[in-house]
């Protein structure tokens, strides 16, 4: 075991040290750290499956923003909703519909997906039911932004968790929707990914070669473009060991070093260095936790009566898994 361990090791080490060649020293651009009266709005959502069957979902979907103006927090808002996705047959195919239950704020409009939509299905097999869950979670996310916008001015920034990149149905016509009333306002659109799937095309990741390439100072280094965002490695934080991807729409480009400097000193905090801390609160407000969770199940029982025995029934089609994760 040990001689194996050895070479995994080896192996491992042999990637990391050809990584740092990789990396232009000289396109390595400094971020300068500035607090401004301009407003920034973060958002994230979070979500937690309550009831789970081959044929339905029930989630609880939560998206939040918290807006922040001279690295002081001045608003927040939350919207809340059940998500009820169940499974129908229409012309010998199978779809997706939603019914949307709204608890506060306000919800998304149902919608629906071919079960073997292309953007959705896992390989040759139909999509999971509860992957619509984090389908519209997204889109409550971006429901939100656009809602955010309203309480914007010029030159106010939006922060989406995540991406600017559209990969399900329904979700570039919404990311549109928000860039128009955005952009007509003089509205920055941005966003910061906690984590990258970006590959160069010797596949490596490049973020990673720029972690270990960069210099002990706050920095971003441009590593793609796509049609409508602009995708840079920034490191927030000259403390902090990580690297995130940011996004910018191409036609706000001349205010990315502005928006990088605010988000720089909106990134000191200690239990995440380099993270915005906006986006951390985000985060907070928005997360369900399992005791939230486990909460609104008990409601849900108590809610069923006598008829939750053949709810169960119906859940332990897909439950199987639980049972022996409890047992181990």
């Amino acid at each position: 075991m040990k001689d194996l361990l050895a070479k995994i090791v080896n192996f491992v080490e042999s990637r990391i040290n050809t990584k740092e060649s990789l990396a232009d020293k000289g396109n390595f651009a400094e971020i300068n750290s500035r607090i401004s009266g301009n407003k920034i709005a973060f958002i994230d959502g979070g979500q937690a499956e309550l009831l789970k069957s081959a044929d339905f979902s029930l989630q609880f979907i939560r998206a939040a923003a918290v807006i922040y103006a001279n690295n002081k927090k001045i608003s927040s808002f939350l919207n809340e909703f059940f998500l009820l996705v169940y499974a129908e047959g229409a012309d010998k195919q199978i779809y997706y519909k939603t019914e949307i239950f709204q608890a506060k704020g306000t919800a998304i409009e149902s919608f629906s997906m071919h079960s073997f939509d292309s953007s959705i299905k896992e390989g040759n097999e139909r999509a999971e039911i509860s992957k619509i869950g984090s389908i519209a979670r997204r889109f409550a996310e971006l429901k939100l932004a656009k809602e955010v916008a309203g309480k914007l001015d010029k030159n106010d920034v939006i922060v989406l968790d995540g991406s600017l990149k559209c990969t399900v149905k329904g979700e570039n016509e919404r990311m549109q929707e928000i860039a128009e009333s955005t952009g007509k306002k003089g509205i920055i659109l941005s966003s910061v990914a906690k984590t990258s799937r970006i590959l160069s095309e010797t596949g490596d990741c490049p973020i990673s070669q720029l972690n270990l390439a960069g210099e002990k100072k706050e920095w971003h280094y441009n590593i793609g473009k796509e049609t409508n965002y602009i995708i840079e490695a920034v490191k927030l934080n000259k403390s902090s060991s990580y690297v995130f991807e940011f996004n910018i729409l191409n036609e706000q480009k001349e205010q990315m070093d502005n928006v990088l400097g605010i988000l720089a000193s909106n990134s000191n905090d200690a239990v995440f260095p380099g993270y915005p801390y906006g986006l951390i609160m985000a985060d907070k407000l928005a997360r369900v936790s399992n005791s939230e969770k486990d909460y609104l199940l008990t409601l849900l029982k108590a809610k069923f009566g006598r008829r939750w025995k053949d709810v169960e029934a119906s859940l332990n089609v897909m439950n199987g898994h639980d049972v022996l994760d409890r047992i181990s």
